[in-house]
């Protein structure tokens, strides 16, 4: 990269904050996400993560605590989280953004801004592809730490539901020919019941699995058919 270049990526905040995705601590993910904000003039921001059953949104910055929770529902965030929309509104002398955090697509959440007045259209949408390059950051740097997890889940969960979690494909996806999306209700009993799915050229593979029983054995079942149905499907092996 040339000077120039490199300059140029300094002042960008999106630029500057893909740059620093790539090492960014899972736990530093609001405080980067915050500095690239503060580069287009906004101080006060905060990420909201769902919980795993989608009905309260809960902070991620560890400064903060379980108090500034909110509902998804009848609340501005929430219906921000929602239907995936930027929402505004007055906070003190100033304004309160909502932008919805979208994984492809995605809902991980929420990022609130605060703002002395309202966002003209160019900061506007500087901040949307920030928010988009925060939720990505969600949910890879996720992969690699508990801290997320810990922000989502809101109680106990059963190993069974430990187990079924993390072999889950992502829970929703759009293409402009098809949409998929799942979840695992309740999320932190679900024992023998997962789904799949693999997107390849000219086939969408769906599976639903259900064993029988609410045990770790049932579990377990469910764990290595979703491993063979994966395994079988890239071997080039028919479902029979």
């Amino acid at each position: 990269m040339s000077a120039g270049e490199a300059e140029g990526a300094a002042v960008d905040p999106l630029a500057w904050l893909l740059e620093r995705s790539h090492t960014v601590p899972p736990a530093d993910v609001p405080d980067v996400v915050a500095a690239a904000l503060a580069r287009v003039g906004i101080g006060a921001s905060c990420m909201f993560l769902a919980d795993h059953d989608q009905m309260w949104l809960h902070p991620l910055d560890a400064s903060r605590n379980d108090d500034e929770s909110f509902p998804v529902d009848g609340t501005i965030g929430g219906r921000a989280f929602a239907f995936e929309t930027r929402l505004s509104v007055p906070n003190g002398d100033g304004e309160r953004t909502w932008v919805p955090l979208v994984n492809g697509t995605a809902r991980v959440g929420v990022l609130s801004v605060d703002t002395p007045a309202a966002l003209d259209d160019g900061t506007a949408l500087i901040v949307e592809r920030l928010a988009a390059l925060a939720a990505e950051l969600v949910v890879t740097r996720g992969r690699y730490t508990d801290v997320m997890e810990l922000v989502r889940r809101r109680k106990s969960m059963t190993l069974e539901a430990e187990l079924q979690r993390i072999t889950l494909p992502p829970i929703a996806l759009a293409t402009p020919h098809v949409i998929v999306a799942g979840a695992l209700v309740p999320a932190y009993e679900v024992a023998g019941d997962s789904f799949d799915y693999g997107l390849n050229p000219g086939s969408l593979d769906v599976a639903m699995i259900d064993s029988v029983g609410h045990d770790l054995e049932s579990s377990l079942i469910s764990h290595l058919v979703s491993g063979s149905l994966r395994n079988s499907r890239r071997n080039g092996v028919d479902l029979r």
